[in-house]
């Protein structure tokens, strides 16, 4: 899929699952996320349905009139009793700047463009859904300023184990910290009992 839209100079960024997954962050996904030109989207539809993604859903948009607006056009691919989805996510509005900070990263021998991690975060705060809150833990997420500080992603196979190591200690650390409870000093026994003791003789 990747080779055939480069083939016709479709300039795309993975994101989604897939994104998260090539900034060391491994999770579970079934479906392509993709952000693409307004421009380009019916022409990488056409592109995708020569590979049999031809079952096209209605342009969904979500956050309706907000400036966090997404329009989201989804294709997909019978495989047997499932499907598999490619989801275009129109590069406008606040993906706009999600867009200009893409990346390009080796993946599979083949050179990518991938949304930054900053702007990943991004997404999943305007997404705010249950599992987005937890994953990124929402109090500690940076703002799209620091795209500007993104450098080249370092994909080698120690590099990812590394950042999948340090995100999963952020990840129990905030986990803890939500569902922590304060703790209160022991109480001083004489400054608790104001009745004055009696001594014995």
């Amino acid at each position: 899929m990747l080779d055939s839209l480069a083939r016709e100079q479709l300039e795309i960024a993975l994101c989604g699952g897939v994104a998260l997954g090539l900034h060391g962050f491994v999770r579970a996904t079934k479906d392509f996320d993709l952000l693409v030109r307004e421009d380009d989207v019916e022409r990488a539809k056409a592109n995708v349905a020569a590979l049999g993604f031809t079952l096209a859903a209605a342009p969904m948009t979500f956050k309706r009139g907000r400036l966090e607006e997404t329009v989201v056009h989804r294709v997909s691919k019978s495989l047997g009793s499932s499907l598999l989805t490619i989801g275009f996510l129109l590069a406008r509005g606040y993906l706009a700047e999600v867009w200009a900070g893409r990346q390009v990263v080796e993946w599979s021998g083949r050179r990518v463009a991938v949304v930054s991690a900053s702007g990943l975060i991004e997404m999943k705060r305007v997404a705010d859904r249950p599992q987005d809150r937890a994953a990124w833990c929402d109090s500690r997420r940076p703002s799209m300023a620091s795209r500007k500080n993104d450098t080249a992603v370092d994909m080698s196979p120690s590099a990812i184990e590394r950042r999948l190591l340090e995100l999963s200690g952020l990840y129990e650390l905030c986990m803890s910290l939500k569902t922590a409870r304060p703790v209160r000093p022991p109480s001083d026994e004489r400054k608790s009992d104001p009745s004055p003791r009696r001594e014995r003789g």
